[in-house]
């Protein structure tokens, strides 16, 4: 059986590869090495270990995955398909997302191979502030290439840490809808749509259907350490803070006092705030020379001023 996963890079496809093989009750996978900074490319193909826990950090990447990207996906499918059959083969898809293309391929994915399942990610607008937060610090490539991104955008050859914060506020709306809703996701029979908000918070609902729906039977022997495993990887994404997002917002542009320590905040924290901010309030931040902002709500009130430099009906209009 060859089983796909179709979603954003940081979105936790790597928990969700180690688990299909995990609750299988399967020692060991096939997996085919893609090489990490050009997935066109294949190496090879190894038997690996399923590991008794992936986590690494705030990661799954003691995991070893299949990654193809567009360009590598048709051959590592004919890798899986020239292996045996009855063993469970999966990967985990990433579009390549080129820069003319506005929307993912995973429509014509799943109906090109109806003889593989698919289990895909289903976003919506309330995601896009968590993809980006979870890209940004979960995936170093990807945080270079969003901020390669904004020095071409801004015809930069380097931009200080205010600067990147104010113009990645603005633009990775736009980038993240790309990955993430700009395509309709099509009912087919090979394939299980997961929702994003599912897979943060009730994958331990969710697994027991997508095995059924592969027709794969979970070995209850590893049921409470998979849970922990799962209980583990929730807590390194911090979804606390996107909880509490709203409330965090009105703090700051209300003046009401709250220490955000609590929340582990980081750049692309506080680059979510201020896009929030930016498309929500029409407010900027008078923020030059902080390469960090002190973490409680009045500190960010204290910088707020109206936006008088961004068009913002044309940045939503891309977004």
């Amino acid at each position: 059986m060859i089983v796909g996963l179709l979603g954003s890079a940081g979105c936790g496809g790597t928990f969700l590869d180690w688990s299909l093989h995990y609750l299988s009750g399967k020692n060991n996978y096939h997996f085919v090495d893609i090489n990490s900074t050009d997935r066109s490319k294949i190496l090879a193909h190894h038997e690996a270990v399923v590991v008794p826990s992936p986590i690494k950090g705030n990661t799954a990447h003691l995991h070893k995955k299949t990654h193809p990207n567009t360009e590598s996906l048709s051959d590592v499918i004919d890798i899986f398909k020239s292996l045996p059959v009855e063993n469970l083969h999966t990967f985990y898809y990433v579009d390549s997302m080129k820069s003319d293309q506005i929307r993912t391929n995973h429509n014509s994915i799943i109906a090109g191979h109806p003889d593989v399942s698919f289990i895909t990610y289903k976003f919506d607008h309330r995601d896009i502030d968590k993809v980006f937060c979870l890209q940004f610090e979960k995936t170093p490539a990807i945080s270079s290439n969003m901020k390669k991104l904004v020095l071409e955008h801004s015809q930069a050859t380097e931009l200080s840490v205010w600067n990147m914060r104010e113009l990645l506020s603005l633009h990775y709306p736009a980038c993240v809808r790309g990955q993430t809703i700009n395509e309709i996701i099509v009912e087919h029979k090979n394939n299980f749509i997961l929702e994003f908000k599912d897979m943060l918070n009730n994958l331990d609902k969710k697994i027991l259907e997508i095995f059924e729906f592969l027709d794969l039977r979970v070995d209850l022997l590893r049921w409470e350490s998979w849970l922990d495993n799962y209980h583990v990887w929730k807590k390194g994404n911090n979804l606390e803070f996107f909880r509490d997002l709203d409330l965090i917002l009105h703090n700051i542009v209300s003046d009401v006092v709250q220490d955000l320590d609590v929340y582990q905040m980081s750049f692309a924290k506080e680059t979510v705030i201020s896009s929030k901010l930016l498309y929500e309030h029409n407010k900027c931040l008078r923020s030059y020379g902080l390469e960090k902002i002190p973490e409680n709500t009045r500190a960010w009130h204290d910088i707020l001023e109206e936006n008088i430099y961004h068009p913002l009906t044309t940045q939503q209009e891309k977004s």
